[in-house]
């Protein structure tokens, strides 16, 4: 055996070496890149997940939000509604004809009972002509823009507001429920 024959064996087993050299690291860097791959593919799910989630909880916001603003657009339509009700009834009266609307004033006049002894009407100067007289009644006049009257005792201490308006406001709460059940099948 001579020197290139030991040359040689060493080139051999160097190149062996080599080559599992190589191959080990072929295999590390295999693992590593497998690794890697399952690393990115785990991230890309939790963040599609996390996306996912916002998406979910965001399109809920906006259904949510969306379902709030239809409803307070109903309740907002519902009380035009009610309130275009009052609104007709107060013009329906205001159309009446003189004698109706004397009728009217003599039913609201019978709440004088509520108060004792002699009272002041006030009613608005428009008006003041279809008030019937009535015993135990003074009637004043004063620019009121309303139709009906204030009934008060002699000292005015004591008085009742027939006026339309304050006697559409008194009745309002107690028939909106019976409004909202006859306009809206509500109960």
């Amino acid at each position: 055996m001579g020197f290139e024959d030991i040359e040689s064996k060493v080139r051999d087993k160097s190149r062996r070496q080599v080559e599992e050299i190589k191959a080990k690291t072929r295999e590390e860097v295999s693992k590593i890149k497998s690794q890697l791959d399952q690393d990115a593919v785990d991230r890309c799910e939790k963040i599609r997940a996390d996306c996912e989630k916002k998406s979910s909880t965001l399109r809920r916001g906006i259904v949510s939000n969306a379902r709030l603003k239809a409803l307070n657009m109903v309740a907002i339509e519902k009380a035009r509604a009610i309130e275009g009700v009052f609104k007709s009834a107060k013009e329906s009266v205001l159309n009446l004809p003189s004698d109706r609307k004397k009728k009217l004033l003599s039913k609201m006049l019978e709440d004088k009972s509520l108060i004792e002894g002699k009272v002041t009407v006030l009613i608005d100067k428009k008006y003041a002509g279809l008030l019937l007289k009535a015993n135990g009644v003074e009637v004043k006049t004063q620019k009121m823009d309303d139709f009906g009257f204030i009934i008060s005792s002699k000292d005015g201490m004591v008085w009742v507001d027939k006026r339309l308006d304050a006697v559409l406001d008194g009745i309002s709460e107690k028939i909106k429920p019976d409004l909202c059940s006859i306009l809206f099948n509500e109960t």
